[in-house]
């Protein structure tokens, strides 16, 4: 099987663009361009716009048959054996992610591997809570919050991915005010909106995005 040479979306999506120019300034003729249009499957980059509307679409459709496979395994959870409880869980959570870290780092199908590893992201939030009812696991809203969101913010610095940085933001969000509200807050708690700084700012700046730069620092002033 033909597999794609080294590279990533963002990298062939620039060459794809640059090629011309090259041609125009003679820099390269036409052979040498169609040997790196041959090499990195340039055919298959999409074009901006187009792309931001598949990644859109595919991001919806994902989410839809997540949440139809949820609610399938909801109405039917007190049916299903323990053993089988935990694989499916796990087996669900890893094969999205799985899938699309090989979809999104092949180049075979960036959008699809990456709304596979946003949806791999909501079923590791989903899987702390179910985990939590099928062993009976004590603990606070906080702590599980705070879990998801660490998990979630490892993964958004791995590729890097601003739906996973925002989701984490969010979920870590909602876990410091739950925190803030409980009567058991300690000192510790203060803390937080500059470890929040210290977390995010280098991710906002991994992921080139002024906006969740500026939102990062406009939560972290709130709390």
């Amino acid at each position: 099987m033909e597999t794609l040479p080294s590279g990533s979306s963002r990298f062939r999506q620039a060459l794809k663009q640059e090629l011309p120019l090259w041609r125009t300034r003679g820099l390269m003729d036409d052979v040498q361009i169609q040997a790196l249009t041959d090499l990195y499957r340039l055919d298959l980059v999409c074009a901006p716009t187009q792309r931001r509307f598949v990644s859109v679409l595919v991001f919806f459709g994902v989410l839809l048959v997540g949440l139809g496979v949820l609610s399938f395994v909801a109405a039917n959870w007190e049916f299903i054996p323990t053993a089988l409880k935990v694989a499916l869980l796990l087996g669900a959570m890893w094969g999205a992610q799985g899938s699309g870290f090989y979809l999104e780092r092949s180049g075979r199908s960036p959008a699809l591997g990456h709304g596979l590893i946003v949806l791999g992201s909501l079923l590791y939030g989903a899987n702390i809570g179910l985990f939590g009812q099928i062993f009976q696991l004590q603990g606070e809203l906080h702590q599980a919050l705070f879990l998801w969101g660490i998990g979630v913010l490892a993964v958004a610095y791995a590729l890097p991915s601003l739906p996973n940085a925002a989701l984490a933001l969010v979920v870590l969000l909602g876990g410091y005010l739950d925190w803030s509200w409980g009567s058991n807050s300690g000192t510790v708690l203060p803390l937080l909106p500059v470890v929040g700084l210290a977390l995010f700012l280098p991710l906002s700046y991994r992921l080139r995005s002024p906006g969740f730069y500026q939102w990062s620092v406009l939560l972290a002033g709130v709390g």
